[in-house]
């Protein structure tokens, strides 16, 4: 899926900037797409829902964060092959949402923000999990784990 044009345009200045539209125009070339092996689709429902602009879910919901958006990016990158990819969303708050769903009490759901905080949550069974984690270029021990759990 390519990026509109529109969607990179950015009056900022600085290092992060540069970064932040250079990330863009990969991915509108599809370059980045070409080396996530396994990922394309999750990744094309991040750039989907992210190009949705303000009040995407109908209820006044901000545009999501850039920040957010590429640490989403990141964050699927670094799943191991191994791992299903999830499905992804944004909350209203503008942070991304992962969720891995395989039946009635086997769900892990992952929200990061834009500063890499990241939120989780699963119910195996009869076990809950729930917990915080900072991304920080790899995924966090716990998180894997409990991925690796569905």
């Amino acid at each position: 899926m390519a990026l509109p044009e529109s969607s990179i345009h950015s009056i900022a200045l600085g290092n992060d900037a540069r970064r932040i539209e250079t990330r863009f125009a990969e991915l509108r070339d599809g370059r980045a797409l070409s080396i996530t092996l396994g990922r394309e689709e999750a990744i094309g429902q991040l750039v989907e829902n992210f190009c949705k602009g303000v009040d995407w879910d109908g209820f006044d919901a901000a545009k999501p964060s850039i920040y957010s958006f590429l640490k989403g990016i990141e964050f699927l990158r670094g799943l191991p092959s191994r791992i299903k990819s999830p499905e992804v969303d944004f909350d209203p708050d503008g942070d991304v949402m992962f969720e891995w769903n395989e039946g009635p009490r086997r769900t892990f759901s992952v929200s990061i923000d834009r500063t890499g905080e990241i939120s989780y949550a699963g119910l195996f069974g009869g076990s809950k999990v729930y917990g915080s984690e900072y991304f920080f270029g790899s995924i966090p021990k716990p998180i894997v784990d409990n991925l690796l759990r569905l």
